[in-house]
């Protein structure tokens, strides 16, 4: 396409830009998570520990709330009513739901680190108060700062294929963990 201004031909040139469908953005051969996937598994790492108090505690509250009159279930006894409703309740409760998935999906992807990433997940996420920066943890571990954070990504990547956030399966092989 041309345009004439003042007597000078400028060319433009069409530029066209697809977001990736698979929520991974692809740089320079690697792959990394959109920021806001990151920043949202982080935080779910962070708070692993209270997701799993907070999930008891829901479990809790359904099992020991009172009776709800809404005579659901079958006739019978009101005892297997009660125990029928709670059951109903704990099944179908969308909070507990999303947070076993959330805690379900963390435990698998920790259950496959090596030591030293155990020990990344442990310094970076879990220990309270952060007493060490990124390098710092690098040193502890003795590698290289980019290992880090290369070993930080992939641990990432999996957790969002466990949870679903990515749709490409195959990704978990290359996501070096």
């Amino acid at each position: 396409m041309f345009c004439r201004s003042k007597g000078k031909r400028i060319r433009y040139k069409r530029v066209s830009y697809k977001r990736p469908a698979n929520r991974i953005e692809r740089h320079k051969g690697g792959m990394i998570l959109r920021k806001e996937i990151k920043t949202y598994i982080e935080a779910e790492l962070r708070f692993y520990h209270q997701t799993k108090k907070d999930l008891e505690e829901a479990k809790d509250d359904i099992r020991d709330a009172g009776v709800s009159e809404d005579n659901m279930g079958i006739r019978g006894s009101s005892i297997s009513n009660v125990v029928e409703s709670k059951s109903l309740r704990l099944i179908t409760n969308k909070r507990i739901k999303k947070l076993e998935e959330t805690i379900r999906s963390i435990d698998i992807v920790i259950g496959e680190l090596d030591e030293h990433k155990y020990k990344l997940v442990e310094l970076k996420y879990w220990t309270r108060p952060k007493l060490l920066s990124d390098m710092g943890i690098a040193k502890e571990l003795n590698i290289d700062r980019a290992t880090l954070y290369r070993w930080i990504d992939g641990i990432l990547i999996a957790i969002a294929i466990e949870l679903g956030l990515v749709e490409e399966p195959s990704l978990r092989q290359s996501c070096d963990i």
